[in-house]
């Protein structure tokens, strides 16, 4: 599975959703609440100071204004548990009774800050109680004002308060647990369904994606996906059998003529004409059988049949024993082969030692077919990152960008190289290779010449 970050996986995204949603909720909900609350408490606080005043002026029409007066007189100054402020004054403004002293009349009500009153006597107000709430009542002959601390209002404040805190913390540990839970269980068999297209990506048709039984949508796709693969497989399965007999049937006949034409050229010596013929289609035949030999291996190695062979391997022996049996066969065309490694004995890469060797062969030897007489050829092993670079690099024609991607297909040769012996497998059996051992191959311009960068995941 392709390493990603936690934010690119699924699991998180959908704890990141449901925990959003969960507190937005949450914090919508206190929000509504707090506001019904807290008006429903300030309506109240209204309803007290109106029933304060209306007592007040109720005694003022029946008993004059001198009695009510001698009432706000035996009135103390504010306490904790009865905030209630009075002040009555003559019509000038003049200061008559009360527990504050004389503040500017203002309209409607108001929230005053229990600071900025100054009080008659020793006040005592509520740890909740930050502002008290008010009004002035004309009354004849003066003004009257009574008012009340907003003591409850706060409290319902910091209990909301506190409420929401701890709403948001459980909710929050609650909604990271329900989702955790339900993005684990989906992350799991999004994984399975990565994993087994990683499977199928690398030859192994026959796996498929474990079904949960949920009946769900991801059971759905699942169930699409494995349908898929096996109409993939039976597809597959019957091109790699048509492929087969089609190269095994014509690969016995072609054989027998081989046999018969090597048969007569070591008979009689036949007229130098026909000789010449029968050398031509040995010759032929020979080339023949080679591809057909190569397009089986390839097949072979596509299907993913020879990873049961794997094995941690030595890269840089690898290339130092190739490299040292291809040092004869270029002094034989004055080519000279070099060696760089910089790698390390002990780097070691999973794989099967003959693809690997055949994969390096393929390369020297394209390089040797390609370049003049006296070229040279560096090969060199590098590693960095958890990979190995083997490169091989020579000073021949190249190849242009265009055609980069398309030498590695099968039986495909350039224009310039259709002179010279070959098949056109030699470059499709090294991405078949590469491909196997999960490598990357990548031509670039030596300048001038050739460069076949092929990377390897170390162990």
């Amino acid at each position: 599975m392709t390493p990603r970050k936690l934010t690119q996986r699924t699991a998180f995204r959908i704890a990141a959703i449901f925990c959003s949603l969960f507190l937005f909720t949450i914090a919508v909900i206190f929000a509504v609440l707090y506001q019904m609350i807290a008006a429903e408490i300030q309506t109240k606080l209204k309803s007290h100071i109106t029933e304060i005043r209306d007592a007040l002026v109720v005694q003022h029409d029946n008993e004059g204004l001198a009695e009510i007066i001698k009432s706000i007189q035996t009135l103390g100054p504010p306490t904790a548990e009865d905030e209630v402020i009075y002040l009555l004054t003559d019509q000038s403004g003049k200061y008559l009774a009360g527990n504050i002293e004389l503040i500017p009349r203002f309209e409607g009500w108001k929230e005053i800050a229990w600071p900025s009153l100054r009080f008659i006597g020793n006040a005592q107000k509520s740890k909740a109680t930050d502002a008290l709430l008010a009004f002035w009542t004309p009354l004849k002959g003066g003004y009257l004002m009574v008012g009340a601390g907003d003591g409850d209002i706060d409290e319902a404040e910091n209990l909301f308060i506190d409420g929401l805190i701890w709403g948001v913390i459980i909710s929050l540990l609650i909604g990271l647990l329900g989702s955790t839970w339900l993005g684990i269980g989906a992350q799991r068999r999004m994984d399975a369904l990565e994993n087994t297209l990683a499977s199928v990506a690398q030859g192994q048709l026959s796996t498929r994606v474990p079904l949960s039984g949920a009946n769900d949508d991801l059971d759905h796709v699942s169930e699409r996906v494995n349908s898929t693969l096996d109409h993939l497989q039976r597809t597959v399965s019957t091109l790699e059998q048509i492929s087969t007999d089609i190269a095994h049937d014509l690969k016995t006949p072609i054989a027998r003529i081989q046999q018969r034409v090597h048969t007569a050229l070591a008979g009689a010596p036949p007229a130098e004409e026909s000789r010449s013929a029968l050398v031509e289609i040995r010759d032929e035949l020979d080339g023949v059988i080679t591809t057909f030999e190569a397009l089986l291996r390839i097949a072979q190695i596509e299907s993913g049949a020879r990873k049961a062979r794997f094995a941690d391997i030595d890269i840089e022996d690898v290339v130092a024993k190739v490299v040292e049996a291809y040092e004869y066969v270029g002094e034989d065309t004055n080519h000279r082969i070099s060696l760089r490694s910089s790698i390390g004995s002990g780097a070691q890469v999973h794989g099967d030692r003959d693809l690997l060797t055949q994969l390096l062969a393929n390369l020297i030897e394209n390089a040797l077919r390609h370049t003049p007489e006296g070229s040279l050829i560096n090969i060199s092993v590098e590693g960095s990152a958890g990979r190995a670079r083997v490169s091989v690099c020579d000073n021949g024609p190249g190849v242009p960008d265009a055609e980069r991607e398309r030498v590695f297909r099968r039986l495909y040769r350039l224009d310039k190289s259709r002179s010279t012996p070959g098949t056109g497998l030699g470059l499709s059996l090294v991405a078949a290779v590469a491909a196997l051992h999960d490598a990357s191959v990548e031509l670039s311009d030596n300048e001038p010449g050739l460069a076949v960068i092929v990377e390897f995941p170390l162990v």
